[in-house]
């Protein structure tokens, strides 16, 4: 057999021979042998081509035994329509955890089933790419269980199993929110002995408080109470005259003085102006003695 029928006959030695057939009579008997050459299936993978020589030899009767092996050769050539295959296909499992995801019969989804076929003589492998990034939106991978590659080896009939890779993804865990710290806060205690006001007619009587437990101060620095004297704050440590001060107190002095002044000056002038106005026009003002009109009444007596 060979790829070609060249690359058969080219062989100088047969790859497989059937047992010799030998037949035997009577010397003045004609004797036949006859061969049955297989022309269907003798390699995997190769198929019937031609076969050279005759399958069936007579030997006349009254001659000698022939001490020759007639042959007979077949031809076999590749045939590419005997194949095999081997296929393989990716399940996707989720869950809360990994235990759940495995916990399932049925897997979440499903890769295309991958079938790798070639020449029955010829190994062939099927080649699997499982996702383990982002099948599942809010989940992350964690593990994958299986091959990811099969190979079939030559002159192996076809795998009638699909191989499987299992991959598991689980929960994506939630990052804890950022939290702000609050300082504790010093509670108030209430005095365990105080008086309890007395009850009025139909009015009942307020509940005690009960003191929760307060939490020490030891434990936190920032709630210790802290006194500032005196003399820890510069301008409550002594006191100083400002000459600031002596100058504004000067300045409203100074500015009373001289509003009275000008209210004086201002009066002294409207009289001024009034009296002129009268000796102008004659009047009198009532307190003044008209002296002309005095003279010329006593004149007249």
């Amino acid at each position: 057999f060979g790829d070609t029928l060249a690359d058969a006959k080219a062989k100088s030695e047969a790859d497989a021979t059937d047992e010799a057939v030998t037949e035997t009579g009577w010397i003045n008997d004609a004797v036949t042998a006859t061969v049955e050459p297989n022309q269907t299936d003798k390699f995997s993978g190769y198929k019937w081509d031609s076969t050279d020589g005759e399958t069936s030899y007579e030997l006349a009767a009254g001659e000698a035994t022939d001490p020759s092996t007639h042959v007979v050769k077949v031809y076999y050539v590749r045939d590419d329509s005997q194949t095999h295959s081997v296929s393989a296909q990716v399940e996707y499992y989720f869950g809360d955890t990994l235990a759940d995801a495995k916990a399932k019969a049925e897997a979440d989804a499903t890769d295309d089933l991958k079938i790798a076929t070639s020449w029955l003589n010829e190994e062939v492998t099927v080649n699997l790419i499982p996702n383990e990034t982002d099948k599942f939106v809010g989940y992350i991978w964690v593990e994958t269980n299986g091959e990811t590659s099969f190979t079939l080896a030559a002159g192996e009939a076809t795998d009638p199993s699909t191989h499987v890779v299992k991959v598991y993804y689980v929960a994506e865990p939630v990052a804890p929110a950022d939290v702000t710290p609050v300082s504790p806060q010093t509670p108030t205690p209430v005095p365990t002995d105080a008086a309890v006001p007395a009850t009025t007619a139909g009015v009942p009587a307020p509940t005690p408080v009960i003191p929760t437990a307060a939490i020490p101060d030891d434990d936190t620095p920032t709630a210790q109470p802290e006194e500032i004297s005196d003399d820890e704050t510069p301008l409550a440590g002594m006191h100083v005259d400002c000459w600031v001060h002596w100058w504004i107190i000067l300045g409203i002095i100074v500015n009373t003085i001289y509003a009275i002044c000008v209210v004086i000056r201002r009066k002294k002038y409207t009289d001024e102006l009034r009296r002129r106005e009268r000796k102008v026009t004659g009047e009198s003002d009532g307190n003044e003695v008209d002296s002309s009109s005095a003279v010329l009444q006593g004149e007249g007596e």
